[in-house]
């Protein structure tokens, strides 16, 4: 009976040591380090992606470990692991890249968007016989005109109405587009009769405007005095291009 208990003691021993040095599966290993070399000499994918590829290289080293001592469960378990995170690489730098060309992609079409707006801005410039018309950001464009009036004084001369004729034909042409006309002028004289000055200026265009058929209730007029000059006041071609009209035009189509 002593003999038989030794012996099955003896049998118990050899299992459990069988099982405590079973062989790692070669192939997973092989997997394992095959995906991480392929990640680690891909420099987009360590650009993109530097943490996931930090941790396939940990879960491969702790796999190696693992082997070296025989636990052949958490060897498999970590070389699975690495390919996992190396797999996690790649689909983060796909990611990132497709985000990167999406970005430039929309940047490409906001220019094309821009330089678009300005030529139909410089196009309504000349429609409207502008001295020039820009878009601005919000979608609006302003054309700047140079209209006589004389010193001093709120009443349209004949050219002025002649060059607001296209203008007028334009705004019949599109009835949903709203107009805010702002007048300016130069540094000559106090500051708040140019003020005033200004205002009237504005409200002529609005008045001759309307008696052109035009509906009152899609144009504002505002006067902007002197405090906004586009030239120097020490000279007289400054001074003749600070005294100007500005006509807003907003809804404009795309």
């Amino acid at each position: 009976m002593t003999a038989i208990r030794m012996a099955t003691g003896l049998l118990g021993l050899a299992l459990l040591s069988g099982c405590a040095t079973a062989a790692v599966d070669e192939a997973a290993m092989q997997q394992a380090e095959a995906a991480l070399q392929s990640v680690q000499t891909d420099a987009q994918i360590n650009a993109a992606a530097p943490v996931a590829v930090r941790q396939a290289a940990e879960s491969y080293a702790t796999a190696q470990a693992a082997a070296k001592q025989g636990e052949s469960a958490r060897a498999e378990h970590f070389a699975y692991m690495t390919v996992k995170n190396s797999e996690l690489a790649r689909a983060q730098t796909r990611e990132r890249m497709a985000v990167a060309r999406r970005q430039e992609l929309a940047n490409q079409s906001a220019e094309l968007r821009l330089q678009a707006a300005q030529t139909r801005a410089e196009d309504l410039a000349q429609q409207l016989q502008a001295r020039e018309a820009e878009r601005t950001r919000t979608g609006t464009v302003i054309a700047t005109y140079d209209l006589p009036f004389a010193t001093g004084s709120a009443s349209l001369q004949p050219g002025a109405t002649t060059r607001l004729q296209a203008l007028v034909n334009y705004l019949q042409q599109k009835p949903t587009e709203r107009v805010e006309v702002r007048g300016h002028t130069d540094s000559v004289g106090p500051g708040e009769f140019n003020q005033r000055l200004s205002q009237a200026r504005a409200d002529a265009i609005r008045s001759y405007l309307v008696s052109q058929g035009i509906d009152a209730a899609r144009i504002t007029a505002v006067g902007m005095g002197e405090s906004f000059p586009i030239a120097t006041n020490e000279t007289a071609t400054g001074r003749a291009q600070n005294r100007r009209v500005e006509i807003e035009l907003s809804s404009l189509p795309e």
